[in-house]
């Protein structure tokens, strides 16, 4: 019973998230209930840590331009409970709160310094799900020129080999759950059949 009391203790209300879409070279964060705000990201510098927040884990991300900071970090509410002896930094209570597989793929893009290159398809499909319509078509034609350099490479004209949409695939299944990557999915798609016959 001492267990459960200590628990209820450190109970977190759930948070309202905020959505969070990824353009060429911003972010564009909606708060619940909020209007649209756009974060060029130019000249901006990110670190991306563990955090405590409402005495639970999360990750933190901060975004830094100037004096200015912008802070997103996973739900608390899903974070374990941290104990006391961990001492880590404490983000800051109004961050923003986003969902963790959002939040994963925007700091594994940051990290690369916002960049498509060097992606896999499957990491384009994560990136399509949270990007801006606009981007999500330009992340689809990326994708479309990986499939097929991928193809072309690996295989050449005259071996049988995986086509430009069966490595495509991970874009498709993402496609069955997001429109983002829907419209990403046409665009690759286009953009395959065009560059395959040049």
């Amino acid at each position: 019973m001492g267990k459960l009391a200590a628990l209820r203790t450190h109970a977190v209300e759930i948070r309202a998230r905020t959505v969070i879409e990824v353009d060429l070279s911003a972010l564009v964060l909606t708060p619940p209930g909020g209007r649209p705000t756009r974060v060029d990201l130019a000249r901006c510098a990110f670190t991306a840590r563990d955090a405590e927040l409402f005495k639970r884990f999360v990750r933190h991300l901060r975004i830094s331009r100037d004096a200015e900071h912008i802070d997103l970090v996973t739900p608390p509410e899903e974070g374990s409970i941290a104990p006391r002896v961990a001492r880590l930094p404490a983000a800051p209570s109004l961050s923003f709160v986003i969902d963790r597989p959002d939040f994963d793929v925007i700091a594994c893009w940051l990290a690369r310094g916002g960049s498509l290159r060097g992606q896999t398809v499957a990491e384009l499909a994560r990136l399509a799900m949270v990007a801006t319509s606009s981007y999500a078509v330009h992340i689809g034609e990326w994708a479309a020129q990986v499939a097929v350099d991928m193809t072309s490479d690996v295989c050449g004209p005259l071996r049988g080999c995986a086509s430009p949409r069966q490595v495509l695939a991970p874009l498709m299944q993402a496609a069955r759950t997001s429109e983002r990557a829907s419209e990403a999915l046409v665009a690759a798609l286009a953009k395959s059949a065009v560059v395959a016959y040049d």
